[in-house]
């Protein structure tokens, strides 16, 4: 049966609403500098990389004011850094988060930051962090939950005060630790020799 059509413009209007009412953030991290999620990524055994997290703001709650987000590694994916002091060192906030922030690393890293003064919409860029990729070849996670709420804390606040908490969409990430073959360090080694012999010809054959 077909519904008038002021029936389905009211229809439609609660779904708007609907929408409106649970608006999602999603948010995760990315390592190769595209802003968008990286579910999965290889790093050679003990090498660094960068992962930057982000937030991505539906915009309907005039931005995202403030942020709170506990990071979850996998025990032998570690913050770059021998002590505390310079994990806390390589976990850098992004620049347009005015309040300072609150860490640990310890069990979990804990980031707390937040801005009072302006919003921010869409790719939100939150912090950077410095993994140390563990020495063994395996698969480790990254993952992201909110640090947990109170009766007087909240954790992902839109501008107009909008708590996005319930709504979150956390993506997890997989860093791989991939050896580099060794037929791929030879081929290396091949190609620096073959570079070395090509200089030495074109050195013996210039005019003196």
């Amino acid at each position: 049966m077909k519904l008038p059509i002021s029936k389905c413009l009211v229809v439609a209007a609660g779904t708007l609403v609907m929408g409106a009412a649970n608006a999602a953030l999603t948010v995760y991290a990315d390592a190769n500098g595209d802003t968008i999620h990286d579910a999965a990524l290889n790093a050679a055994p003990g090498s660094t990389f960068t992962v930057s997290l982000y937030a991505l703001d539906d915009g309907l709650h005039g931005g995202l004011a403030s942020y709170a987000v506990e990071i979850g590694l996998t025990p032998t994916l570690k913050i770059l850094g021998a002590d505390a002091t310079a994990q806390l060192g390589n976990i850098t906030s992004g620049a347009h988060w005015d309040l300072p922030e609150s860490k640990s690393v310890s069990p979990t890293i804990e980031v707390i930051d937040g801005s009072l003064f302006t919003s921010f919409s869409g790719t939100v860029h939150l912090f950077d962090m410095t993994l140390d990729t563990p020495a063994a070849p395996g698969a480790y996670t990254i993952s992201i939950k909110n640090v947990e709420p109170d009766s007087t804390f909240d954790g992902f606040v839109g501008f107009d005060g909008y708590v996005y908490d319930p709504t979150i969409l956390f993506e997890t990430t997989v860093v791989t630790a991939v050896p580099v073959p060794a037929a791929l360090s030879l081929f290396a080694s091949a190609l620096a020799g073959l570079a070395w012999g090509a200089r030495r010809r074109q050195a013996q054959s210039a005019p003196s």
